[in-house]
């Protein structure tokens, strides 16, 4: 006689999550309650999604949640605004509104129900930008200045070539490209180049504008440093520039020749001092003169603690306000910086700076040790992204690709490489922004 055979298991298709640290506080509760708003927007769950486990059998922060049953308007939903790049779903939960962000579905229900394009969900037949793939640089490319210029004087006449079809915003973030070797690797400085492009838009709409960022680590004090700055930001034709970890204080020596000099490259130099107590950090904005002439009502603001500033401006039809952030390298101080800078932060915030923590230490870093990522004040930074609706651009274009702006050799021979410098960019109508790679403005470790 043989055996009864058991029925083949039929795989269901899934949702998947990403959820915050306030779901994992409180599991339970909040599996069903995802449950229950799913089975509120028409979905059939079976059973109540379970948190997944990584080799070890540890709970990790991702989530499937299995159906066997969807509503007719599932398309209709807008995932977008769900998606791994915002807030997230709301879910509520014990009073509390926690986000889960979808990462994914299942192939087959993407494809042929929702007819969506992967990790961003827009329809198939929209037009985005946000599975562009980046072309990746040589590692190894020649450092010469005649290979410099030439790529430069390239890059340039793209650039022409762009405005020769609409007005683009250009938001510029490069630093020279530099290297570190541990173990006969060779890890070549990622830098960024932002372009706002107005293709969604009609031909002229939008400010032609430039931005950049960059941390000087103290290259404001050496005469000779400065001014190869200030000469390759102006032969860039760069607008607005956020400078980070300038250490001058208000009663430093030398302040006169500094302003004189970005004066003479035609530049003004708008700076936010270091407090008298601290011998590293401050930060400032560079604005070119003829720029400057065009704003409306510009008015330029100094936190008290140093670590922050913003020039607030008018241009064409847009408000905007350029902001200029170096958080403290100390944990402590860090999470009360955040704090202390909430209220400065809107919608219309190009928030550009190097905040000495990641938004995902499992994405934004690679290390050779194997002891936690001190990372406090993130969650506090993510928080104020989300409220102002500002979008980490260059993380939506990689996707999960890794990519870093700082090298460091650890103490005991080993080496950390991180994404702390970053800018957080926010949605204009009918404009869209982009991003591409470059090289060098300023010999440092950090990249932006």
């Amino acid at each position: 006689m043989r055996g009864s055979q058991k029925n083949p298991k039929v795989k269901l298709p899934w949702i998947s999550f990403e959820v915050s640290p306030s779901f994992l506080a409180r599991t339970h509760k909040a599996c069903v309650a995802l449950q229950n708003n799913l089975e509120s927007l028409g979905f059939s769950i079976p059973a109540t999604p379970r948190l997944a486990r990584d080799e070890r059998g540890t709970l990790t922060n991702l989530l499937h949640a299995n159906f066997s049953g969807y509503p007719k308007k599932a398309a209709e939903f807008d995932w977008v605004k769900w998606s791994r790049y915002t807030p997230g779903m709301p879910v509520l939960c014990d009073g509390l509104t926690l986000h889960c962000k979808v990462r994914g579905f299942d192939g087959g229900f993407l494809k042929t129900v929702l007819l969506a394009k992967e990790k961003c969900f827009h329809a198939v037949d929209e037009y985005c930008l946000c599975n562009v793939k980046v072309v990746p640089r040589q590692g190894k490319a020649s450092s010469s200045s005649a290979a410099m210029r030439d790529t430069i004087l390239q890059e340039l006449s793209e650039i022409a070539a762009l405005d020769e079809e609409g007005n683009f915003f250009h938001v510029l973030a490069r630093i020279r490209k530099q290297r570190i070797f541990f173990r006969e690797r060779d890890f070549a400085r990622p830098q960024i180049y932002l372009i706002w492009d107005s293709t969604l838009g009609y031909p002229g709409e939008g400010p032609s504008l430039k931005l950049a960022s960059v941390n000087l680590r103290g290259g404001v004090n050496s005469r000779s440093r400065w001014a190869s700055t200030l000469r390759e930001l102006s032969s860039l034709r760069v607008d607005l520039v956020a400078i980070q970890e300038h250490n001058l204080r208000k009663d430093a020596k030398g302040l006169s020749s500094i302003h004189f000099l970005a004066n003479t490259h035609g530049f003004i130099f708008l700076m936010s001092p270091l407090p008298s107590e601290k011998r590293v950090g401050g930060v400032g904005i560079l604005v070119k003169r003829e720029t400057y002439a065009t704003f409306e009502n510009p008015l330029f603001r100094s936190h008290k603690t140093g670590g922050m500033c913003t020039l607030s401006f008018r241009s064409q039809t847009l408000n905007m306000k350029f902001a200029s952030v170096y958080a403290p390298a100390d944990s402590k101080e860090r999470v009360s910086f955040f704090r202390s800078i909430r209220c400065s932060v809107d919608d219309s915030t190009i928030l550009c700076g190097d905040f000495n923590c990641v938004d995902d230490p499992s994405l934004d870093t690679r290390r050779s040790s194997s002891l936690n990522y001190s990372n406090d004040g993130a969650d506090i930074l993510r928080d104020i992204v989300n409220h102002n609706s500002l979008r980490d651009e260059r993380r939506e274009q990689n996707g999960l690709e890794f990519e870093f702006t700082h090298s460091q050799k650890t103490p005991n021979g080993g080496y950390c490489l991180s994404r702390l410098d970053r800018h957080y960019l926010p949605d204009f109508p009918n404009c869209q922004w982009t991003s591409e790679i470059s090289d060098k403005i300023d010999d440092t470790d950090h990249s932006m």
